[in-house]
This record gives C-alpha cells, sequence and structure tokens, in this order.
C-alpha cells in the first residue's frame, strides 16, 4: 500500500507535464513487501500536461497517457467533431486484463443536441446499440454498447457563452 500511495504521488507530479515530449522523467523497478517486481516509466510532455505512465508486471501491462493534442485518439473508428479543439485526451490499455479505454474532452461552438446526433450516427454505424438517453438543463448525454464488451458514452453541456463542452469516454473489455 506505501508503494501504491508513493507511485500515485509520482505520476500526479508526472501529469504536471515536464521538458521535451517523451522525456523520460523517471523510470525503474519497484519490489513489493512480496518480492514481486514490477518495472515503471514515466514520461514528461511539452509542458501542458501532456506525458505517459506505463508500468509492467508479470501479470501484463499498464499503459496510460495524457495530451492536448489535436490528434484525437478516438476509439471504434469514430471521428472527431469537426470544428473542435480538443481540451484532453487521456488513453489507457491494460494487457493483463484486456482492457482498453480512454476519455477526450473536447470544445465546440456546434449546439449539445447536434454533437449528441453527431456521435449517435457514428456509433451505430460502428454497429453500437443505443442504451441510456437523457437531458438535463443544457447537458444531453447517450451511452452505447456493442458486443457486451464495448461502451460508448458521450456528453454535450453549453455554457453562458455559445461553446459547448463535450466528452467522450470509450472503452473495451477483451
Amino acid at each position: 500500500m506505501k508503494h501504491f500511495i508513493a507511485l500515485v504521488g509520482v505520476i500526479g507530479l508526472a501529469a504536471c507535464g515536464g521538458g521535451k515530449e517523451d522525456d523520460e522523467i523517471i523510470s525503474g523497478t519497484i519490489t513489493d513487501e512480496n518480492g514481486e517486481k514490477a518495472e515503471i516509466s514515466i514520461t514528461g510532455g511539452d509542458g501542458d500536461g501532456d506525458g505517459g505512465f506505463s508500468i509492467k508486471t508479470k501479470d501484463g501491462s499498464f499503459n496510460l497517457s495524457a495530451d492536448t493534442d489535436g490528434d484525437a485518439k478516438l476509439p471504434f473508428g469514430l471521428k472527431l467533431l469537426p470544428g473542435s479543439s480538443i481540451q484532453s485526451n487521456v488513453q489507457m490499455n491494460q494487457s493483463g486484463e484486456g482492457a482498453n479505454g480512454g476519455m477526450i474532452t473536447f470544445e465546440s461552438s456546434v449546439a449539445p443536441d447536434k454533437i449528441v446526433a453527431y456521435y449517435k450516427q457514428q456509433a451505430t454505424s460502428a454497429g453500437f446499440k443505443i442504451g441510456t438517453e437523457l437531458k438535463s438543463g443544457e447537458m444531453i448525454m447517450f451511452n452505447a454498447t456493442r458486443n457486451e464488451s464495448d461502451t460508448i458514452n458521450v456528453t454535450a453541456t453549453a455554457d453562458d457563452n455559445g461553446k459547448t463542452t463535450g466528452n467522450i469516454i470509450a472503452g473495451s473489455k477483451k
């Protein structure tokens, strides 16, 4: 547990960015009280919060990357809404459990209902079945599933300045 808490603190510091893109901030091997080893690597980004974290154990690996670049890595063939700007892009890959996922936050001048319609069309074209749909004030969201292992959640919320913040959370479990 002590190792986990220390590791979380290091990850938090790494998320602040630091030197050039993909600069290694720290790497090494951690051994727990049972002698189990894990290799870790933390990379910094361009100073805008870009960077990553990876850990490898005998049971598999876990990779987490975050950036604010315009090259969104959307899953399942989804495309970023034209004219949107990426605010954050976090991706996760876990080999031992076969889980992958990510969350992208973007900003647009398009109304929430149009953003949701855009992604609902993309989801159904990719073989997803639309599940829950919800509207509350200026927020609209839906979720969709495919093959009981793939999920997409899209939320779009308008602010008072004519901007809409969108979130796409998607994941796959094998």
